[in-house]
């Protein structure tokens, strides 16, 4: 039976109630529920540009990686050769330049070791300074290491 607007209808307790025009009883609330296309669309539109936003810092983040990587090997390079000259008798410390691909598993990196007498204050004093270079993305970057090393034979 199919009732209509002003109609009147027996409540639970006995009381006569006015019909109004309302939604279907099964969706009380079926105008306000969901989300309309456009508010669909906008959604969608923020969340890519988001998204986009992240994606352009994944390369970022990778490149300072590789530098920061990089740049630690370099410092290795760099102690291990002047642990190698500390290793070396005081005469046979000399300088030089280790090409890039002269380094045994190291082929992008080039180290120069330059030998200085610091006879000002000892004459029994030598000045080491290893520069390991290197090229991530196009640019030459490097990293300086400077020790002292001293002759303890002719200090005894």
């Amino acid at each position: 039976m199919k009732r209509r607007r002003g109609e009147t209808e027996k409540g639970r307790n006995g009381e006569k109630k006015k019909l109004i025009d309302s939604p279907s009883p099964r969706f009380p609330d079926s105008k306000k529920a969901g989300f309309t296309l456009l508010e669909v669309m906008v959604a969608v539109i923020v969340l890519g540009f988001g998204l986009l936003a992240i994606m352009h810092l994944f390369p970022i983040g990778l490149r300072a990686s590789k530098i920061s990587q990089d740049t630690t090997v370099a410092s290795f390079l760099a102690q291990a050769k002047i642990e190698e000259l500390k290793n070396t008798g005081w005469s046979q410390i000399a300088g030089g330049t280790e090409a890039y691909g002269g380094i045994t598993d190291y082929p992008e990196f080039k180290r120069v070791t330059t030998i200085d007498n610091v006879e000002i204050t000892d004459p029994g004093l030598k000045r080491i300074t290893v520069e390991v270079f290197y090229k991530p993305y196009g640019g030459e970057r490097s990293v300086k290491l400077v020790t002292l090393f001293t002759d303890y034979s002719k200090k005894m």
